[in-house]
């Protein structure tokens, strides 16, 4: 399906700005199409900010796309997708980034591995 200005953004709202889905339906892609897209380059597409756990070494967000890249300890690249940004700032917020993580995003959001 390709989104257009009908189209919810990723917080859910209803709005001709600052959602990245209504730049990909310029574009003439799908949402899928656009993440595959992405997903090929296997790399950090976003500035990174180092956390302080056991677990995740790094956390990117890209307000655009609403798409959380999450970089383990393991060496493990993740995107989430559809992540609001209340969410992101929920996890770099939280006291514990791990128990944050397992809590309201592993398991909720669509994701790939990116490597």
């Amino acid at each position: 399906m390709l989104y257009d200005e009908k189209a919810p953004c990723c917080d859910g709202e209803r709005s001709n700005s600052g959602c990245g889905t209504h730049l990909i339906a310029e574009m003439g892609l799908t949402v899928e199409e656009f993440r595959e897209h992405l997903a090929k380059k296997g790399e950090e597409r976003v500035e990174h900010i180092s956390v302080s756990s056991s677990n995740i070494a790094s956390v990117g967000y890209d307000i655009a796309t609403c798409t959380l890249q999450i970089k383990f300890h393991s060496g493990g690249l993740y995107e989430y997708y559809d992540v609001p940004y209340a969410v992101y700032q929920g996890l770099m917020n939280a006291s514990s980034h791990g128990k944050y993580f397992h809590q309201y995003i592993k398991n909720v959001y669509p994701y790939k591995r990116l490597r």
